[in-house]
């Protein structure tokens, strides 16, 4: 830690030098450190010493993110980004928000188009206590327009079915996304009411 660090630390610090030692002030020192989030782990310590009790502040910061490393991606490398929701020099929050980025890249591509995706998002060390993360997207076939029909009568007096395929936008052989497929909807439902 720099000295211009330790200086910017110390104003949250309970006790100072020369105050009568309080066990209290030491847990709100740890309160109000851990309150900001950047340290995975504080630890302080007492020795008792002829002059004094002397207090030893071990802090272990919050790994930064260094690098991001995309395997498996073939089609936008931004949308995995964004999904992922993090980048190079943020800070790390563990183990759940791993879960959270595989989560929502699954969620990004499934939105557009793809249903048999997979995807991992795993830690690996970069060293200097500082990690590297790395998303692995086995994408699998994308969803595409086969075929486009309709079922009933209740059309059919009013509309012709080529009408009404023309009008979703749908194009046969083209991936098929959430998006496409509720404004497909929106139309088909405005024009018959």
């Amino acid at each position: 830690m720099n000295r211009g660090n330790l200086a910017e630390l110390t104003r949250f610090l309970e006790i100072r030098k020369g105050d009568v030692y309080s066990a209290r002030s030491v847990r709100r020192t740890i309160e109000v450190l851990a309150k900001l989030g950047n340290y995975s782990k504080i630890q302080v310590d007492a020795v008792e010493t002829p002059e004094g009790i002397v207090l030893t502040v071990r802090l272990e910061p919050v790994p930064k993110i260094r690098k991001i490393v995309l395997k498996g991606v073939t089609g936008s490398r931004t949308r995995v980004l964004n999904a992922l929701g993090v980048s190079n020099g943020d800070l790390y929050r563990g183990p759940a928000e791993l879960q959270r980025m595989a989560d929502d890249v699954l969620e990004a591509y499934r939105s557009a188009g793809w249903r048999d995706v997979d995807v991992s998002v795993e830690v690996v060390e970069a060293g200097q206590g500082d990690v590297a993360l790395e998303c692995v997207v086995v994408e699998g076939k994308r969803q595409a327009i086969h075929s486009v029909t309709f079922e009933g009568d209740e059309y059919q007096d009013v509309f012709e079915e080529a009408a009404l395929v023309a009008e979703t936008g749908l194009e046969i052989g083209e991936p098929a996304t959430a998006n496409d497929i509720d404004s497909a909807s929106e139309r088909l439902i405005a024009i018959m009411r």
